[in-house]
């Protein structure tokens, strides 16, 4: 399985690099300048969602587990080391997406 996230910041970090870089010698460079403010506009409204890893670990931990054993003593032994597991997975991907891997 293969995620891919884009960082809102990062990418309009780029796209402000882009515009700064452009030259005003032309009505040409000028369009360009126009369609990336356009486009700096529309990222700038794309909704960032914040994910609480730990309550949704807990959510999907409890409900995907059949009632044959505790699920919270299941939940209490292996909670931590999974959780640490999905964080360094979860903080990878970042890191890998904003290095453009």
């Amino acid at each position: 399985m293969t995620m891919k996230l884009i960082i809102k910041d990062t990418l309009l970090g780029e796209v402000n690099r882009l515009r700064k870089n452009q030259r005003l010698d032309d009505r040409h460079s000028q369009g360009i300048l126009d369609g990336i403010y356009a486009i700096e506009k529309f990222i700038d409204t794309l909704e960032v969602k914040e994910v609480d890893l730990e309550k949704e670990f807990s959510q999907w931990w409890k409900s995907g587990r059949t009632k044959d054993y505790n699920v919270d003593i299941l939940y209490e032994r292996y909670s931590d080391v999974s959780l640490k597991l999905a964080k360094y997975f979860f903080e990878l991907g970042l890191k890998l997406n904003q290095k453009g891997e």
